[in-house]
């Protein structure tokens, strides 16, 4: 089970796993979106997914989106701290992404829309915070009396499009919303938060229908409230509060909602930026060998990277990143970092390769004229987290380097510039058919 520093085995099945799938296409183009419960997508497996599903669709490539819900209790997809990718996991998921998106287009019929957004406060809860000694820190814990003030932003909005054939049956709904996936925790495999987001929809508004839940810029962003003392919000019962809380607000809107039976254009575009790896220091590269060497390197890890050190243990783990991503840039000094742009009707989908910052999401839905923009993050690949440039002279999980952190401070101002881009790109055809 892949998200933490440390190797971790699942000992059974909480909830099932899925890919769920959604093709919608207006009389020219053919658009799909597929969204896994898993906590990453690597590049590879997008693109091995699209060719078998091109093939047997007649889809394009690059207009098909894959992304992952960012479940932290899913199956061996990453390569990064404690976790290992499993290439037998990986071609199952392959062949199930592309089963899901061929399911939708065979099971697709003509329909009618509905598209609305609302706010659910006090679930979500940015995890950086200001500290009196002047730096910031993820997840100090709660009821740490240094804390000063919360360091970044976090985005309330839950934004809905429902589906309905033309009499009227429920079919289903996208939804978005921007939480990481780590309220279940424990060693059971599970979808987390949006099995419980998914059940509530069902059991209202139709067990046969599917909910694809498409997770925002949630890199800073979790359900734990450092400000609150109350217990911890983790476990079956929160996964299961935080779920029926987004799924009610979900019904809220799609039981209030006017559907549309005028049918919308749908339009895809992207573009492929290459985007550097950042450079790790000669001081770094030393203090990382004697962590692994000697263990001697924890002495000055305050001083190399601004932050008190955790525990030996993670430590050493952090210095075995350092040493991996030196050899990945060795091999290759750019990645991929694919931003996607989909749009249906009035409203826009923005997919981008890693953990967004909330406030950058924040920034492209507000540079444009959509009625409603859905940000999804770990759509088409995944290059790690996307940090604002401040927050790498601020410290932090989030920017410390490992393959989970290895971008340009840069990085996530050009990513979010190419997002922007694109929707201008596709916004004077808002209301085509």
């Amino acid at each position: 089970m892949p998200g933490g520093f440390f190797d971790s085995k699942g000992e059974g099945v909480h909830d099932d796993l899925y890919v769920k799938a959604v093709v919608m296409s207006d009389s020219t183009n053919t658009v799909a979106i597929a969204a896994c419960d898993s906590l990453s997508v690597s590049r590879s497996t997008v693109i091995k997914a699209r060719e078998i599903a091109a093939e047997r669709t007649g889809i394009s490539p690059s207009d098909i989106m894959v992304c992952a819900t960012h479940t932290h209790e899913g199956g061996p997809v990453a390569n990064a701290l404690g976790s290992k990718a499993d290439s037998r996991y990986l071609e199952m998921l392959v062949h199930q992404i592309a089963t899901a998106i061929c399911e939708a287009k065979r099971r697709s019929s003509e329909a009618q829309v509905c598209f609305g957004a609302g706010e659910v406060s006090g679930v979500s809860f940015n995890r950086r915070f200001r500290m009196k000694d002047g730096k910031v820190a993820t997840h100090p814990g709660k009821g740490n009396t240094d804390i000063v003030a919360p360091a970044g932003s976090i985005d309330p909005i839950l934004g809905v499009m429902g589906v309905k054939t033309m009499v009227g049956t429920f079919m289903g709904a996208l939804i978005d919303f921007s939480m990481h996936c780590t309220v279940m925790g424990g060693s059971l495999y599970s979808a987390d938060y949006p099995h419980y987001l998914s059940e509530t929809v069902r059991r209202v508004l139709g067990e046969g229908s599917v909910i694809v839940f498409l997770n925002g810029a949630c890199g800073d962003v979790t359900q734990v409230d450092n400000l609150n003392p109350r217990p911890p919000e983790f476990g079956e019962e929160w996964a299961r509060r935080i779920g029926t809380a987004l799924g009610g607000e979900a019904v809220k809107i799609l039981a209030t909602a006017n559907y549309v039976k005028d049918h919308y254009g749908v339009e895809a575009k992207s573009s492929i930026p290459r985007i550097s790896l950042r450079d790790v220091s000669a001081e770094e590269n030393r203090w990382a060998r004697e962590m692994l060497e000697k263990g001697q390197g924890l002495p000055f890890t305050e001083r190399i990277f601004g932050m008190k050190p955790a525990s030996a243990e993670i430590e050493k783990v952090y210095a075995r990143e350092i040493i991996l991503l030196l050899d990945e840039k060795k091999k290759e000094s750019t990645v991929e970092a694919e931003i996607q742009a989909i749009r249906v009707g009035p409203i826009a989908l923005v997919g981008v390769p890693g953990e967004l910052f909330a406030s950058l999401g924040l920034k492209i839905k507000q540079a444009t004229g959509f009625e409603h923009i859905f940000i999804v993050e770990l759509a088409n690949g995944c290059v790690g987290y996307i940090p604002t440039a401040e927050a790498f002279a601020e410290g932090g999980y989030e920017v410390r380097t490992a393959r989970s952190s290895k971008l340009v401070p840069e990085a996530g101002a050009m990513i979010t510039g190419e997002a922007v881009k694109l929707l201008n790109e596709i916004k004077s055809k808002t209301h085509s058919r």
